[in-house]
């Protein structure tokens, strides 16, 4: 990996973070075992326990993806976590994602930091944007040394789209990678964006 990327060490916090995702992973893989030994033993297809599976193996993957993702490239970790939360979410949102710039390679703990806070700012849009309106759009761009990670979706007018006490989490946890967190809510139109300083 080369010199020019944002470095999160890993805090006692995030260490005990990060362990707790494994657990999760390591129950969700058993919860996922058990409903496709039920879906075996039934005699009939079962439309509910079949999307039930589905979710819950998009919903694995995803969790693994957080914990260890597998890859120091960030635009092909944001492809896979956009595709299984548009399959496990209840509001099964669409996504459009634009990466713009060089590949974005980074250590593993500034990868997973910034794969926690995607999936949050993924998460947050799927639930509240204005359903059968436009997909929430998803930009990762390197330009100039910085990283920006934008989500930007429709919503509705006077509605409260993150809480003080979430967006104050997520200014705390990016901090480390010289990061700074915007978010902009205007005329049904909400916008979280990540800036990020490729030292």
């Amino acid at each position: 990996m080369g010199d020019d990327v944002p470095r999160s060490e890993l805090d006692p916090e995030s260490a005990l973070v990060l362990a707790l995702r494994h657990r999760l992973v390591t129950e969700l893989a058993a919860a996922e075992a058990a409903l496709a030994l039920t879906r075996a033993r039934s005699p009939a297809k079962q439309p509910l326990i079949d999307r039930a599976f589905d979710r819950l193996s998009y919903q694995l993957r995803a969790e693994r993806l957080l914990a260890n993702p597998g890859t120091p490239e960030l635009g092909d970790a944001a492809r896979e976590l956009c595709r299984c939360i548009a399959a496990y979410h209840a509001e099964q949102p669409a996504f459009r994602l634009r990466i713009v710039g060089r590949p974005l390679v980074f250590d593993d703990a500034t990868m997973r930091v910034l794969l926690l806070v995607l999936s949050e700012l993924l998460n947050n849009a799927a639930t509240l944007h204005a359903s059968g309106r436009d997909p929430i759009q998803v930009s990762l761009r390197t330009e100039n040394k910085v990283l920006g990670i934008a989500i930007i979706y429709r919503c509705a007018d006077n509605e409260p789209q993150m809480s003080e006490t979430l967006i104050d989490a997520l200014r705390r946890l990016i901090a480390p990678c010289h990061a700074s967190f915007i978010c902009q809510i205007s005329r049904g139109r909400a916008m979280f964006k990540v800036l990020a300083t490729l030292t």
